[in-house]
């Protein structure tokens, strides 16, 4: 026992050569006993057992001598750590402001991941959701993806095809009748192989069946879960109830599951009701149109084998599709619905973000610089006493990993501040926005944070080994060799972020007077005093009457009202989007290169209402408009894209989606309204007569001579009074609709605005924070130099002129950067140019105004320096 504790003594004292040198020591010794017993006689199998017997001692010595250098070494990262935090506490201004600069920038970047894990990274949360695929359908003269529609569906499902199932669902709205009132609610049209492709089970009763999803069969009807605990406060006695659909009785069946994860498909979030899609879409107008389908590859096929199968499964289907010269299928994996648009917006935000942080950890780094100068002599004595390099980089490192750390709940708690006003704001409608802080969120949060540690913690960590211990020993050290030391990378680190920021300020600019442009701009429509809103019946499927009817006799009563100057219906919602898009033949474009429009259905007076009047020709009559006549008007881009520079007043042409082929004559020429929204470019529009466009919920448009709220009660008691089965939704004004239509400029130009404020604020504070240090290491030569006759004046312009030299640097660093950048962010932008000089020169003032008022706060303290009290300091 005495030897083993000797041995692990010795481990102590000698750590790596004991191990080396006592194995070595072992071998011999064992080898040199079993020959002695080999010698007299012992056979040398029992000789090699008994020299193992004897030192098996040395053996267990050498094992616990192992484990005492593995506990040895967490001890000493337990020392560093307990090190670092007496450190920290006798510098908590230092912290203070440390943990906030990387708690800002830390939480940016981690608030904007969080959009990015929402939208993008976060797949489907169903069963093997990588089997799972969208299936599209392209026209060869028209490259873009549709959905196929109904009739193309059961088509496919009826064949059948070999590997994969099908699904299909459309989204809808409709009237759902309670306590006497309709309430209008989004739906979901399923087929009944929907739920158990995607792998849902219903929390109470069933999903639908093959008898359900067929026309005529009974009508029933699932419910969300939120619906469930709302109007039924989630009994089970629910299943079997009847509740009125557009008028119909239904019989809930089943319960849907809450699906509210972001990578949902957005119908699937907001529907409250799920109707059988067989039996509630299978008329003749419905069967024509579009639904979203879903395949899933077979159970049979692992994933790497997945994508042979969808190949064959896509020919398949595109050799099945009705028109098969004329379409192309694709399948794609079951992702976020996320527009490239969207995916480009989230990656310059997240470059943004990552700029604030670079610059906050410069920050950082910099505060650590001046602590480490300050701490020269400390480390000198602590070389002098035999601690390593090693030992002094592991210890400063430490402090700026424990600064990491704190810092990560002040991130968490940014981020989240950032979230909740995030989801307030309008444009999470258009992103179709669910995030949350959840798992991967916090993960992210805290590796972040350990890497930047690590990564801002390195630079003092290898000036602290850089120092020489006798000149740390020398009097005066900290004040001299110390800050000559450290006064390059600190001025580096300075420079760095002034062009950083400079370069997120520039791009900010560029996206605010982007948008200022944008709200602007003339739209053609005058949203002043335009009201729109949306008209649904709530019992009557289309087809059952003539719904025009109804909706002119709207028109009548909405006219007669005092203070009404036009009122109009149409199938789009100018600036926000709506109609369909089709082919167009004329007698001049052959078939196969026919052009593609938009199309949609209007009533007389709809021009009239947006205050855009026709460049040429006439609006339709209300006879046209009201009944079948075969006339038309196309904006200017159709009339350029179909004939050129020819008249196009009398000229005809055809639809390839009209199933009839009616030959339609123009009979006007309108000016080009925006589809979407005044930033993009128009498209070619052909408007039709109401009648030829089936659309169930139209938008009808009031302009008023006076405020829109002093009719808003008269135009909602006039629709009523026309047909009590009406339903009015979507009421908003065409300044709002306008307003929302450049969600995605609003959005980079608050998110840079705000990223620009905090970029310039960490860069000045920055320097705010070297230049007052740098007084505090020349204290005693601004104090000789004052009582030598210096003025104050001179002493401010000396400070202030050393820290507009730094920003000067920076800005000439990064200008060009900047508008490098802003060229990239050129198609980002509308009306501006990359190398806007208003936004430059705005830019650059501001930068160096602030710049000027954070260098001369420190140099009139240096002025203010009494030079007797310096000079008796010792």
């Amino acid at each position: 026992m005495l030897r083993r504790l000797q041995l692990i003594a010795d481990a102590l004292l000698h750590r790596d050569r004991f191990e080396r040198e006592m194995a070595d020591e072992m071998s011999f010794h064992m080898q040199a006993y079993a020959d002695d017993l080999m010698r007299s006689g012992m056979p040398r199998a029992e000789a090699v057992r008994r020299a193992r017997l004897e030192f098996g001692g040395v053996e267990t010595a050498l094992e616990d001598c192992r484990q005492v250098r593995g506990l040895q070494f967490y001890d000493q990262v337990v020392q560093d750590v307990r090190h670092g935090l007496r450190s920290l506490r006798r510098s908590p201004l230092v912290v203070a402001m440390a943990v906030l600069c990387l708690g800002v920038g830390i939480g940016l970047t981690t608030f904007v991941f969080s959009i990015i894990n929402g939208l993008v990274l976060e797949g489907p949360p169903f069963p093997q959701a990588d089997r799972l695929f969208t299936v599209t359908q392209a026209r060869a003269e028209l490259p873009a993806q549709e959905s196929p529609s109904y009739s193309v569906f059961v088509a496919w499902r009826a064949a059948g095809t070999p590997g994969i199932e099908l699904a299909a669902f459309r989204p809808r709205s409709v009237a759902v009748t309670a306590s006497g009132s309709a309430e209008r609610q989004q739906a979901v049209l399923a087929s009944n192989e929907l739920l158990p492709l995607l792998g849902l089970r219903p929390v109470a009763g069933r999903s639908f069946n093959t008898v359900d999803d067929r026309p005529g069969a009974q009508p029933v009807a699932m419910i969300s879960e939120s619906a469930w605990q709302q109007q039924f406060d989630g009994r089970t006695d629910a299943i079997g109830r009847v509740i009125l659909v557009n008028g119909a009785p239904h019989v809930l069946v089943g319960v849907v599951p809450r699906l509210s994860h972001p990578a949902v498909p957005g119908a699937f979030r907001s529907a409250r009701v799920w109707l059988p899609l067989g039996s509630f879409g299978s008329s003749v107008a419905e069967a024509a149109g579009p639904v979203r389908v879903i395949a899933r590859v077979g159970s049979n096929a692992s994933a790497p084998l997945a994508v042979p199968t969808v190949e064959v499964a896509r020919q398949t289907l595109e050799a099945r599709h009705p028109d098969r010269d004329r379409w192309a299928v694709s399948m794609q994996p079951m992702t976020s619905p996320v527009s490239a648009t969207t995916r480009a917006l989230l990656a310059i935000m997240m470059a943004a973000g990552a700029a604030v942080l670079v610059i906050a950890c410069g920050n950082v780094a910099n505060l650590l610089l001046a602590r480490t100068a300050r701490r020269e002599r400390e480390i000198a004595i602590r070389r002098a006493l035999g601690a390593t390099r090693a030992q002094i980089f592991r210890q400063v490192l430490a402090e700026s990993v424990l600064l990491g750390i704190v810092s990560m709940p002040v991130a968490v708690v940014i981020s989240s501040l950032c979230l909740r006003l995030l989801l307030r704001s309008p444009s999470v409608d258009a992103l179709n926005l669910i995030v949350t802080m959840n798992a991967h969120v916090l993960g992210f949060a805290g590796a972040l944070s350990l890497g930047v540690s690590l990564a801002f913690g390195l630079i003092p960590a290898i000036q602290a080994t850089r120092g020489a211990t006798e000149v740390g020993l020398a009097s005066g050290a900290t004040a001299t060799y110390g800050e000559r030391r450290h006064r390059a990378t600190r001025a580096t680190l300075i420079i760095t972020e002034v062009a950083i920021s400079l370069i997120v300020m520039v791009s900010g600019a560029l996206f605010a007077r982007s948008f200022y442009r944008l709200l602007n701009v003339p739209t053609v429509v005058d949203t002043e005093n335009l009201l729109s809103l949306r008209v649904e019946r709530v019992d009557t499927p289309r087809g059952a009457d003539d719904p025009t009817i109804s909706e002119y006799r709207i028109l009548e009563r909405l006219r007669a009202i005092p203070g009404v100057e036009a009122a109009g219906i149409a199938t789009l919602l100018p600036i926000r989007g709506g109609g369909e898009r089709s082919t167009v033949e004329t007698s001049a474009a052959p078939t196969d290169r026919a052009p593609a429009v938009i199309y949609a259905g209007v009533s007389d007076g709809f021009f009239e209402a947006l205050r855009a009047p026709l460049l040429l020709g006439r609006e339709f009559n209300e006879s046209e408009a009201s009944g079948h006549a075969a006339v038309a008007i196309i904006n200017q881009r159709a009339a350029l894209r179909l004939w050129q520079d020819a008249e196009p007043l009398g000229r005809q042409f055809r639809l390839a989606a009209d199933t009839a082929g009616t030959w339609f004559t123009v009979v006007g020429v309108a000016p080009d309204v925006p589809n979407w929204d005044v930033s993009d470019r128009p498209q070619p529009t052909v408007y039709l007569p109401l009648g030829f466009v089936a659309v169930d919920d139209p938008y009808v448009f009031v302009r008023s001579a006076t405020a829109l709220e002093s009719i808003m009660q008269s135009v909602r008691g006039e629709i009523s009074a026309v047909d009590g089965r009406l339903v009015i939704f979507d009421i908003q004004t065409m300044k709002d609709v306008h307003r929302q239509a450049f969600w995605r400029q609003k959005t980079l130009g608050t998110a840079f605005g705000l990223f620009a404020i905090l970029s310039l604020l960490l860069a000045v504070v920055g320097l705010y924070g070297v230049l007052s240090y740098m007084v505090v290491q020349r204290r005693r030569e601004m104090g000789v130099r004052l009582a030598l006759g210096a003025d104050g004046t001179r002493i401010v312009r000396m400070v202030v002129t050393e820290g507009m030299r730094l920003v000067a640097l920076g800005v000439g660093i990064g200008l060009p950067l900047a508008l490098a950048v802003a060229r990239l962010l050129q198609s980002r932008l509308l009306g501006v140019r990359f190398a806007d000089p208003v936004s430059l020169g705005g830019v650059l003032a501001i930068m160096f105004g602030v710049a000027m008022i954070a260098a001369y706060v420190p140099a009139a303290r240096a002025a203010r320096t009494d030079p007797n009290r310096v000079l008796r300091e010792q």
